[in-house]
């Protein structure tokens, strides 16, 4: 990975996914990396521990900011140097996961701010700053055009439901349709100066303080579908490492791909909703895996029915 000289955006890079992807940055030769969320306490934590990984000329910066607030986004955002790219990483769940009947209606709210609006947001924001902005002189046909990135991080969750999630699920489905959209609208901005670029990540679990916050409010019918209902020591070692995930959501920004994912679990649900995502490649894993998918996906799904059934009768 190469992101030498350039400037990143990270909202929700206080921690979690977003703190490991400017360490990577970092590593990689990112010139300026500032880093947004609520917290600035939090904030302050980050910055003094990734600046100890800086090299000369290397600069960390942060901005408390509520993500889910446009004018506050878009205030933030102009406090700093146009970036290179956007990385749109905060979400998450804890006391909204559950049934519906149990939930509060503020949960189900909270959740969409959370994980849909903050995205949506930021996206926004930071695309009108660079279409607005005036517009770079015609560079020659020969120099390849200056690409500027906008990263969501979505999830597995996006393609299939599970109970228990129910306030969340459909946060991250939004999320993959801003995604899916705003794809093919930025190519009606690109210029011979500029393209721009949309991914969106598809991790499953990976080891975080709020993965293992999240483990408190599950039901256990939950667990077992998704294959959590293990102690928490057992859960960390089986569990990719943030590290781990930000690499591969990195390396897929710098091959190009829309739609990126950690497990062969992402790509397979994928496959089997693929709709206007792109395939990779040819086509042709992914063909294979919607073959798969239509062969396997009506037993699984008859097994998950089993399990919720069963846990009725239990309760």
């Amino acid at each position: 990975m190469d992101f030498s000289g350039q400037t990143i955006f990270i909202g929700g890079g206080s921690k979690g996914l977003g703190y490991e992807l400017a360490a990577l940055l970092i590593n990689a030769n990112a010139a300026h990396i500032v880093l947004f969320a609520r917290d600035q306490k939090k904030l302050d934590i980050a910055r003094n521990s990734l600046e100890k990984l800086t090299k000369k000329d290397q600069l960390i910066q942060t901005r408390s900011v509520d993500l889910s607030d446009p004018e506050q986004i878009s205030d933030a955002f102009l406090a700093f140097p146009e970036p290179d790219s956007l990385f749109c990483v905060v979400g998450g769940a804890t006391v909204e996961l559950g049934y519906l009947i149990d939930k509060d209606p503020e949960d189900i709210r909270s959740c969409m701010n959370t994980n849909y609006f903050t995205a949506a947001f930021m996206a926004q924001a930071m695309l009108r700053i660079w279409v607005n902005t005036e517009p770079l002189p015609q560079r020659d046909s020969d120099c390849k055009p200056r690409s500027r990135h906008i990263t969501f991080t979505c999830s597995v969750a996006a393609f299939v439901g599970v109970p228990g999630y129910i306030a969340y699920t459909p946060t991250k489905c939004a999320v993959r349709g801003v995604a899916d959209t705003l794809r093919q609208e930025v190519l009606r901005y690109n210029t011979a100066a500029v393209s721009y670029k949309v991914h969106c990540a598809f991790p499953a679990n990976f080891v975080t303080s709020s993965f293992i916050e999240e483990q408190k409010y599950k039901p256990e019918l939950t667990k077992r579908i998704e294959g959590t209902d293990k102690p928490v020591y057992e859960l960390i070692e089986k569990t990719p490492s943030p590290t781990e995930v930000a690499r591969r959501i990195l390396n897929g920004v710098v091959r190009d791909e829309y739609a990126i994912w950690y497990y062969f679990e992402s790509s397979f649900l994928l496959s089997n909703m693929l709709g206007p995502t792109p395939k990779r490649g040819f086509g042709i894993v992914d063909s294979l895996l919607m073959a798969l998918a239509w062969i396997v996906w009506p037993f699984v799904r008859r097994q998950h029915d089993k399990l919720c059934r069963n846990d009725g009768i239990a309760s």
